[in-house]
């Protein structure tokens, strides 16, 4: 929502797609990603110290699984932001990056399909 704080946003969001609650003083911002694909836009990953709730699916329109994995398994088919963060090691450390169509092509294996 317009104005919202991205620490509130993100909160919001979880809540909103996988039903979990978080207070925002529980979110730490991990790595920023610009992306210049198919529209210019920002993607922020947060990391969740605490939260309550069970994970699960509350837009099965949008997702068809959910599941806990480890950042050296992660499942083939994610989502380029996934892979993103893949690339910057998942660190703790704030890290930045940007994404164009050759370094989607280059993680995603593929090209940004419509």
């Amino acid at each position: 929502m317009y104005g919202e704080s991205f620490r509130k946003t993100a909160a919001r969001e979880l809540n909103e797609e996988v039903g979990v609650e978080v207070a925002i003083d529980d979110l730490r911002l991990i790595h920023v990603d610009q992306s210049f694909l198919d529209r210019d836009y920002v993607n922020l990953t947060f990391v969740a110290d605490a939260w309550s709730g069970q994970p699960r699916i509350c837009e099965p329109e949008k997702c068809s699984a959910i599941g806990w994995f480890a950042t050296d398994d992660l499942p083939e088919k994610s989502v380029n932001v996934v892979r993103v963060n893949e690339r910057a090691g998942f660190t703790d450390a704030l890290t930045y990056s940007t994404t164009d169509q050759k370094a989607y092509e280059s993680f995603m294996g593929g090209p940004l399909e419509p």
